[in-house]
């Protein structure tokens, strides 16, 4: 146990090492492409209702999942407001005895320059793993490219990565773990560094179902950044018939990278096709801002 609590100490240390109070860059590492989780204000992280998205987020949750497949597509319009970005993102897990596997891509244009022809972009390359080592405990990681282009001669790329285990007892599950783990970036040409987002995060989902064809979850999600701000977000679902979904939530940002916002959702499955839809108010810069997302699981 002292081996344990030394090598956790170690970890948290060494992360901090990288890490630069209010001193942050590529917010979008942190922003969900998940419509599911959107629709709960980004919250989930412990839920195994979308697995295809793990990449994103948590990849130890796709060896709990009900499905063995699952893919989706989204197209997110971010901060329609001041700096509107457009673009798809595609993501897959599959569960294998006792791993799962997930990728992810993602592809983001923002508003073109007005002294330039250049359409300032993101990409994300998403891959992780995740391995279940008893029936009700599990463990993960995730390899992250970034890259974010300006302007034509101003670019930074980063490669991070996410470190999770996750309990599962009963209707509950309880995630824990580190995100956005990486070097410092910078600039091409430039002389100052960044850290990345990076947070120690934290869990809880409760999942229930009722009557048999009326379903409930509740997901609260926790970040400390370690740039010394933290966040909290709070997530419901309901489904009928494992069929059509509504969805709420809130997530209080603080002083963190991205802002408190309010959000709703809306959700249909027909024989393992879905199509799920996410909007976003409340926050002055980030109402508006909406994702749509069709997906298959099997």
């Amino acid at each position: 146990m002292k081996i344990k609590i030394l090598a956790i100490a170690a970890l948290f240390i060494s992360i901090n090492a990288f890490a630069d109070p209010g001193n942050e860059a590529m917010p979008f590492l942190r922003v969900g492409r998940n419509p599911i989780s959107i629709g709960m204000a980004g919250s989930g992280l412990a839920s195994t209702s979308s697995p295809a998205w793990a990449s994103f987020s948590n990849p130890a949750a796709v060896v709990f999942a009900d499905q063995a497949f699952d893919a989706g597509v989204s197209l997110i319009s971010w901060q329609p407001k001041y700096n509107s970005s457009f673009g798809p993102s595609l993501s897959g897990s599959y569960k294998w005895n006792n791993f799962g596997f997930t990728l992810g891509f993602s592809y983001v244009n923002g508003e073109e320059l007005e002294l330039s022809d250049f359409t300032p972009n993101e990409v994300q390359v998403n891959g992780g793993v995740g391995y279940k080592i008893s029936d009700g405990f599990s463990i993960g990681g995730n390899l992250r490219y970034a890259s974010h282009a300006l302007t034509s001669e101003n670019s930074m790329s980063a490669i991070c990565g996410d470190v999770f285990a996750m309990v599962r007892f009963g209707d509950f599950n309880i995630a824990a773990g580190v995100s956005c783990i990486g070097n410092k970036v910078k600039v091409e040409g430039g002389s100052k560094d960044y850290s990345l987002p990076m947070s120690a995060s934290f869990a809880l989902n409760w999942h229930k179902l009722f009557a048999e064809k009326h379903g409930l979850e509740v997901n609260i999600d926790a970040d400390y950044y370690f740039s010394e701000t933290t966040s909290v977000a709070a997530g419901l679902q309901y489904g009928y018939n494992d069929m059509i979904f509504a969805r709420a939530g809130y997530r209080f940002g603080g002083e963190s990278i991205i802002p408190s916002y309010a959000s709703i959702g809306l959700g249909a499955k027909f024989k393992g096709f879905r199509l799920d839809a996410a909007y976003l108010l409340g926050s002055d810069t980030l109402k508006n801002s909406f994702v749509l997302g069709i997906g298959y699981s099997f």
